[in-house]
């Protein structure tokens, strides 16, 4: 055999190989995104509902509404929350120097977002448990082994939303996908939650998620607005009348 052509069987050997572990990590990493956005992951979030309990309670949301009220949703909050995502998740590469100051005004501006206090601070709590997690997993990250110790020393709330995109950057997992799947988790709770609360069997809520694919995209598409507008006066009264219903299912 020729020198030439074993060169080029050498290469073609060794591209093949650069390709099959590229692939594997490539699937490792959307396996571990999948798994800290899973409902099974011990971070609390089965046990918040940010107002759709009360809504439910008060009849204004009804399974004939349900499928109206999220499709709102996602364009409002869902909008919102991916835009956050993606900040926390271009703030995973930031120089250190620079990230607390600047997770600290990403918190700071998510918080002032949230004007019912219960659904602020399960969101900060979320989060915290989220970072934790991720940080015993796989430590090392140096953004998101700093956002845990500024919830723990300095009381910096590490809201889901923008934790998710840190955790999801840590993971190496692209922006939009991320963004998506924080969506995709965040709605799937929701209903999840109503599942609970009305009479929606698990065909019905199947149906729904899958037909809300093209809003949830929509809504985790990057935005050339500096600040996302959001107008959810009904949820947020919601979760501010949560605590006076008679009875809870739920902690938000």
């Amino acid at each position: 055999m020729s020198v030439a052509r074993t060169r080029t069987i050498t290469t073609t050997i060794m591209t093949i190989a650069t390709s099959t572990d590229t692939s594997i990590r490539m699937s490792i990493e959307l396996l571990r995104l999948m798994q800290i956005a899973d409902s099974a992951v011990p971070i609390g979030a089965a046990s918040h509902s940010f107002g759709i309990e009360t809504l439910t309670d008060e009849g204004s949301l009804t399974v004939e509404r349900l499928s109206e009220f999220l499709d709102a949703y996602l364009a409002e909050t869902g909008a919102l929350d991916a835009s956050w995502c993606r900040a926390g998740w271009r703030l995973a590469r930031t120089p250190l120097i620079e990230f607390t100051s600047e997770w600290t005004r990403l918190s700071d501006q998510i918080g002032a977002r949230k004007p019912a206090r219960e659904g602020r601070e399960a969101s900060a709590m979320l989060g915290r448990r989220l970072l934790q997690l991720v940080d015993g997993l796989a430590p090392g990250h140096p953004a998101v082994g700093e956002a845990v110790r500024l919830t723990k020393q300095s009381a910096i709330p590490a809201h889901h939303a923008a934790a998710f995109g840190l955790a999801g950057a840590a993971l190496r997992c692209p922006e939009d996908l991320v963004a998506q799947t924080y969506l995709q988790q965040n709605v799937m709770g929701l209903v999840s939650a109503c599942q609970r609360l009305l009479p929606l069997g698990q065909t019905a809520a199947g149906c729904l998620l899958w037909d809300l694919k093209p809003a949830l995209i929509r809504a985790a598409a990057p935005s050339d607005e500096e600040e996302i507008a959001c107008f959810t006066p009904s949820i947020d009264l919601a979760g501010m009348r949560h605590p006076w219903l008679t009875t809870r299912l739920f902690i938000s």
